[in-house]
């Protein structure tokens, strides 16, 4: 036996966490002993560096991350709570693997965008040279990337799982550097899973693809914050890992208030008494794009600065909400669950989830942004009365249409084919397609021959729904313990890091939870309260009608002919035309909505956007000609003429 020292408390020799109070055993003894580093020293020189500071300490576990992370061909899995440090983990490892080996390493992660600041601070401090590609940058900073690449100029590659999709890395970048991997990371490794709760077929092509073309001497490492004991038990077995790292999951700082199942008129009244009362910014979570478009309008009408986030939204557009946030712009961003695995802001105060997510890893991943840096985070989940049929439809959309699946099946020969010619043989269309060839690939009905290039195995002529009919049935079984835990009374962090993992007694409390208080320290609306309230519903019906009938858009033969010349632009996810013009426009609809507490489409909707894009009036009158209505016309012609002159 052995003794926690927190607690006193006698766990077996084994344990890695006290079964009484979860604390990680041994958690203060930091040994300076690996005995495959010749100065361990070393290591300690490189953190200071990556910091900026002297005589830093390692956060517990990260030293042990790093130095099996370093051994020649080791396969290390971490899961750790969000702002342990797993960017020092494998930054330090790089540093070490270059200076030893001169060996690069190739980092991928879906959250570019959110790692700028890192890669901006590592790189300023001469620690490593970062490069990255990625969709958001501009065509001549990319082909300096490619270029830097391409030369062997750099320490470390950041880039999506997609970007192995890219014709062009896959055949003339990738197979100049392959040989000089020493570390491959894959960040929020629980997409590899299709157990997980955010698989990603782009994930597993991977390592489908990539991981055979490696040196045995090349190390993995997989880190994530959001891996079920279902999905940890899966990755040890799906790829042969050698240590597992499990951290302590529990959130000290958050303080869990659950209201409960309360209708459409209490979920709105609640917001309005409380919000005010919460410190800080936040993120109110929707489970619906419609549902964060019109909440957000509607508490910028009541005087509270926020703004909507989703994933339609355009790169850039996303960045600059993102750092607004970080910047403290916004009292509060409402959000899908787009903001959500990887943002960094550490003051975030609380988090309402107006709606249930549909697992309890969603929610622990989504409370997880609010209190990294503060003492106490307030994280308030209601449940609303179309919870369930919302995630249902999501959850459904697991299986793929069969229609589709089968179709793409039968438009692919056993000669191997361009993915456009086969997708315009099936006759189904854009991203979907796309998405359904690489789940055939997965599963084995589709050979893939690099750059694109498929064909059909021969024994495949029809598609079985038997392996996504199972992983449905995993997905409606973590909604179901969600509802469970939801509505039990035991302590709900307890239950939370069970679900990960970690076995702690049925006894233990965080002593921050409304069932560990029996208290709830916010009020809950009165019937007075609730006078005037318009229910949560009728604000997205109404948001909704006035986004359609705001503005009467005459039809001129001008206007025909633009709309009939939209199919020579590329279109963004919304219909909008997709250009720089575009994108500065949308910026200053944005900018006045936020000033002037009016929703965007009150000031131009997409469709008078793409008018003006697509023909780039030069006056006010021409502005009118092309159908702009003239509301639009007198309140903000002349600011939109000035965007169109200075393009």
């Amino acid at each position: 036996m052995k003794v926690c020292l927190k607690c006193n408390f006698n766990v077996s020799v084994n344990a890695i966490f006290c079964e009484r109070c979860g604390t990680k055993l041994d958690h203060n003894q930091e040994q300076k002993i690996d005995q495959n580093i010749e100065d361990i020293d070393i290591l300690y020189s490189f953190l200071d560096t990556y910091i900026g500071t002297k005589n830093n300490s390692f956060h517990e576990d990260q030293k042990e991350a790093i130095e099996s992370t370093i051994k020649s061909g080791s396969r290390t899995l971490v899961v750790q709570k969000t702002g342990w440090g797993k960017s020092a983990v494998y930054f330090i490892a790089a540093k070490y693997l270059k200076l030893e080996s001169d060996k690069i390493t190739v980092i991928v992660s879906p959250l570019l965008s959110l790692m700028k600041d890192q890669i901006r601070s590592v790189t300023n401090n001469g620690f490593l040279n970062i490069q990255t590609i990625n969709s958001t940058q501009e065509y001549e900073n990319m082909l300096d990337a490619r270029n830097n690449i391409i030369n062997n100029n750099f320490d470390v590659l950041i880039i999506s799982p997609e970007r192995f999709s890219n014709s062009d890395f896959e055949k003339n970048v990738f197979p100049k550097i392959v040989n000089n991997i020493g570390l491959l990371v894959v960040d929020e490794a629980h997409c590899l899973s299709q157990w997980g709760h955010d698989f990603r077929v782009d994930y597993n092509l991977l390592l489908r693809d990539i991981l055979p073309q490696l040196s045995d001497e090349t190390s993995l490492l997989f880190t994530t914050a959001t891996a079920s004991k279902v999905v940890i038990d899966d990755l040890n077995l799906y790829l042969n890992i050698d240590k597992t790292i499990t951290g302590d999951l529990i959130r000290t700082s958050l303080s869990i208030v659950n209201l409960g199942k309360i209708n459409y008129v209490q979920s709105v009244a609640w917001i309005k008494k409380n919000l005010n009362q919460l410190n800080g910014s936040g993120i109110i979570y929707t489970l619906t794009v419609k549902r964060a478009q019109a909440f957000a309008f509607w508490l910028r009408a009541n005087g509270i600065n926020a703004t909507a986030y989703h994933g339609r939204l355009e790169p850039d557009e996303r960045t600059e909400i993102e750092q607004q946030f970080i910047d403290n712009k916004y009292k509060v961003v409402v959000s899908t669950s787009a903001l959500g695995m990887g943002f960094d802001k550490p003051d975030i105060g609380f988090i309402i989830h107006l709606g249930m997510p549909k697992s309890l890893t969603d929610y622990y991943q989504q409370i997880g942004r609010a209190g990294r840096k503060l003492d106490n985070a307030i994280c308030v989940i209601m449940s609303l009365p179309d919870d369930s049929d919302i995630n249902d439809y999501f959850i459904n959309q697991i299986v793929p249409d069969i229609e589709h699946v089968e179709a793409l099946l039968n438009a692919t020969t056993e000669q191997p084919e361009e993915y456009e010619v086969i997708k315009t043989r099936s006759g189904v269309h854009g991203r979907y397609a796309r998405k359904l060839m690489k789940r055939l690939f997965l599963e084995d009905y589709l050979i893939h021959h690099g750059n694109q290039i498929y064909s059909k195995k021969k024994e495949m002529k029809k598609y079985d729904p038997t392996q996504s009919e199972q992983i449905l049935r995993i997905r409606h079984e973590e909604w179901d313990n969600l509802l469970k835990v939801i509505n039990s009374d035991k302590c709900l962090m307890l239950q939370i890091v069970n679900h990960f993992g970690q076995n702690i007694l049925d006894d233990y409390k965080c002593f921050k939870c409304t069932n560990c208080t029996q208290e709830n320290i916010y009020e809950f609306p009165k019937k007075s309260d609730e006078e005037n309230i318009i229910p949560m519903n009728e604000i997205e019906e109404q948001y909704e009608q006035a986004s359609t009938n705001i503005h009467e858009i005459p039809k001129t033969n001008d206007t025909e002919i633009i709309e009939n010349n939209l199919e020579n632009y590329i279109l963004n996810y919304d219909g909008t035309i997709k250009n720089e013009l575009s994108n500065k426009l949308k910026k200053y609809r944005r900018q006045i909505s936020l000033d002037k507490h009016v929703p965007e489409f009150g000031i131009f909707n997409n469709k008078e956007l793409n008018l003006i894009v697509s023909s780039q009036p030069k006056n006010l009158n021409d502005l009118e000609k092309i159908g702009v209505s003239k509301y639009t016309t007198n309140n903000y012609g002349e600011a939109i003429i000035n965007i169109i002159t200075h393009n």
